[in-house]
Parts: C-alpha cells; structure tokens; sequence
C-alpha cells in the first residue's frame, strides 16, 4: 500500500485527485492540504511515501517545497503550467502530471510511482545493516548481523561476534545505543547491549547468548521483560 499525500490550492483540483485516488486499489490518500506548511507538519509526523505537489502555489512554489520534503517521499508534480516539466524532472520527482489529466493518465503515473517504491524496498530489503564508527581517524563500516553483544569499556566499547575477531571503539555506551537500531540491539546492563534475535534464552537476571552469558541489570530488566512478553 502507498500511503500518499496531495497539495494544491485549487480544492476542486484535490477532489479530482481525491476521487481518482479512489479507484487505485493499492494507492490510500491520507490527506489532502491547500497549505503547504501544514503538509510538511503533517509529513513530519507521520510516514508518506508518496506526494501529489502542484506546483503554482501561494507563497511558495511546488518546486523550491520539494527541496524541503524528505528525500524518500516520492513526489509526483501537477501543474497546469507545462513550463515547469523540466525544472521538474531536475528534482528528482516520479512524474509529471499536465492538468487535465484523465484517469487512465493519473493511473499510469501511480503505477510508475508504485513501481520505484518497490525497487527501493527491495534494495533496503537486500542490504545488510550496518553503522559507522570512527577509529583511527577513520571511519569504519561495522556490519551488525553477526553481532552478538557489545560489551562497555569506560570511553570505549567493544564489539563482539560470531565468527570474527572483537573490534574496539571509542564510543561511549550511550553514544552507542543512540546509532544501534532499537529493533535489533537492546541494553541489558550498564556494561553490555545485546543482539535480541542473539538470544537464547533469559533467567533470573541472567541472558544467554551463543557460548555466552550476560547479566541483566536492575534497572534494565523491566525493558527487557517488556520485549519478550509485548506480544503473549
């Protein structure tokens, strides 16, 4: 499903598009605005993959805003105005929609769109996560599947995995779980965060890792026990 969002300040343009909205089984209009500073409010806010931006607006054009819209909102430009197509395609945007558009017109625009996101999930589906420390004077790509906890050293921390050698960063702990994804990596203790699909199994203020184990701090446990249980 494509959640999208439309900015124009004709209102019957929007119920145009809302009505073609409609008919697209795999396309859900969120929202539609004549502002557009409340669209970016909204987009910051709340995730929108996909923007119908006109571009002949009151204070500002749909083309200086599509500098303002994050990069991963795909957007798709309506003007009336053909002038624009160009400068359009320049920035980066899936479409370009020439009012009046037909249905069969709108549709094959949403498809395109539908089309980009799916290479783009595919692309993020197939790349493995990592993150960037700095060592060395360098920057340094960890990858983080194989990582089974990261153990705290006063200013540093050290990296531990399944089948590779430690690694050692002059990262603080706090530093450190603010670039970890909160989906993978959790922390258990003042000296350690630990891989959660790694796990397995926990008891008493004890976790269990591949030949490995890990204790669970006071004040960290509840977390934890949150996790485990957030779906039973």
């Amino acid at each position: 499903m494509i959640n999208a969002i439309a900015i124009d300040d004709e209102p019957p343009a929007l119920e145009l598009l809302s009505y073609y909205a409609g008919q697209i089984d795999y396309l859900q209009l969120q929202k539609t605005f004549v502002s557009a500073d409340d669209a970016l409010k909204y987009m910051r806010k709340y995730p929108v993959d996909l923007l119908f931006l006109d571009i002949q607006m009151p204070g500002i054009l749909g083309t200086e805003f599509r500098k303002k819209v994050p990069k991963d909102v795909l957007v798709i430009f309506t003007t009336a105005f053909s002038n624009y197509a160009v400068e359009g395609y320049e920035l980066d945007v899936v479409d370009f929609l020439l009012k009046p558009y037909s249905f069969e017109r709108f549709r094959q625009s949403c498809e395109k769109a539908n089309r980009v996101l799916q290479q783009l999930n595919q692309k993020a589906s197939d790349e493995k996560p990592y993150i960037y420390l700095r060592a060395d004077y360098s920057l340094v790509k960890v990858p983080l599947d194989d990582l089974l906890y990261i153990e705290g050293l006063e200013d540093y921390c050290k990296f531990h995995f399944e089948n590779e050698a430690p690694m050692i960063f002059r990262i603080t702990m706090k530093g450190l779980v603010e670039k970890l994804p909160s989906s993978m990596f959790i922390r258990v203790h003042r000296s350690y965060i630990v891989h959660l699909d790694k796990v397995e199994k926990a008891r008493g203020n004890t976790i269990y890792l591949p030949n490995k184990e890990i204790p669970i701090g006071r004040l960290y446990k509840p977390q934890l026990m949150e996790y485990y249980t957030k779906d039973i």
